[in-house]
């Protein structure tokens, strides 16, 4: 149910009615039966706990769609700041543990909303250590490949330095008419 039915009793509340409602609902937590009772007690209003479910649900859509709304707004105003995100993602992640906390000392009879936290908590930290395992990895490998590449550039070195080498000998044979060996013939006669 997307639209409040016209007909419906819930329609007629004003803005104050609602605003109240909402908050034995939401705020409070009150439960159906006892949220009908103040209505009737209140406001006046005869309803079934059915009706009462169906605008609960109806309110809830409204404020996730408004929910939504603001956080889209927040994305779009933090996408022309520069933000630190990383930092970001640990104050959350804070602040997901301070819930934890609070959760467990005021309402530990709530253990569906503590055992969620948790496993938030410590899915994030798994997280936190492949992030650094893969980190280490990169850096093993950064050395690795830096131990190749200065042995190639070492190969290479030796590789020019001998083909200077070369290139030098034969134009040092060619200004005296040879180098002399060891045994005192020259380059040319020693081939």
């Amino acid at each position: 149910m997307s639209k409040l039915r016209s007909d419906s009793k819930w329609a007629g509340l004003t803005a104050e009615q609602r605003e109240t409602l909402e908050g034995w609902l939401f705020e409070e937590n009150v439960g159906y039966r006892e949220a009908l009772e103040r209505v009737q007690k209140e406001f006046g209003i005869t309803a079934s706990v059915r009706s009462l479910a169906e605008f609960y649900q109806h309110l809830a859509r409204e404020r996730m769609r408004a929910e939504v709304g603001e956080l889209k707004d927040v994305c779009k105003e933090m996408e022309v700041m520069d933000v630190d995100w990383e930092a970001l993602g640990g104050t959350a992640i804070a602040l997901v543990a301070k819930r934890a906390i609070h959760l467990a000392v005021d309402s530990p009879d709530k253990v569906k909303d503590l055992v969620s936290l948790g496993r938030l908590l410590v899915a994030n930290e798994a997280l936190e250590i492949k992030k650094r395992w893969l980190e280490m990895e990169e850096e093993r490998w950064d050395c690795e490949v830096g131990k190749e590449k200065a042995m190639e550039l070492r190969r290479e070195m030796a590789e020019a330095k001998v083909e200077r080498m070369f290139a030098l000998k034969p134009a040092a044979g060619k200004k005296d008419g040879g180098v002399k060996s060891a045994g005192g013939a020259t380059g040319k006669e020693a081939r």
